[in-house]
């Protein structure tokens, strides 16, 4: 991939995680307070609030694997456990995330960065956040379903919309 070609994709992911973290945002508004540490099971499954802070907390291990810094499995900050907590976390992680990938030059973004093996462009590595988000804020949605709240709309209006 060529500088160029990163840039002109970087500003389309900027454009898309505008979108797609305010859909994150409603889904973990849409959190009852009481539910925040709920979970669908005992074992092998994130409680609501980790589940939620996961999907956008990641985004460190992407711009680390850039940076070449630190611990690329570290969360940038312990999980809250409060509705409001959480979602100022969130809201943080969103707007870091968006800064950090506007920075990155051209030639950063076009770079090659190991990725479990396998060699990919920096801003291979950036979509790959906005898609691993997706995935949880489905998760999420479930969640939200399974423990009797409002299901907010995403890409279209939900049931309960």
């Amino acid at each position: 991939m060529n500088a160029d070609t990163a840039d002109i994709l970087r500003k389309q992911l900027i454009k898309d995680m505008e979108v797609e973290d305010g859909l994150m945002l409603k889904l973990v508004e849409a959190i009852p307070e009481e539910q925040v540490t709920w979970r669908p099971a005992a074992e092998k499954v994130f409680r609501t609030n980790e589940l939620a802070h996961h999907a956008v907390a990641a985004a460190s291990f992407f711009l680390r694997t850039i940076d070449g810094t630190g611990d690329r499995t570290e969360a940038l900050v312990m999980t809250p456990r409060d509705k409001a907590a959480l979602v100022k976390s969130v809201r943080e992680i969103q707007s870091h995330f968006r800064k950090r990938a506007t920075s990155y030059t051209p030639e950063q973004l076009a770079q090659k960065y190991d990725f479990f093996g396998d060699q990919m462009a920096g801003i291979e590595m950036l979509r790959w956040h906005k898609m691993h988000m997706v995935h949880h804020r489905a998760q999420l949605a479930l969640y939200l379903r399974l423990m009797g709240a409002k299901v907010p709309g995403t890409y279209g209006p939900s049931g309960d919309d």
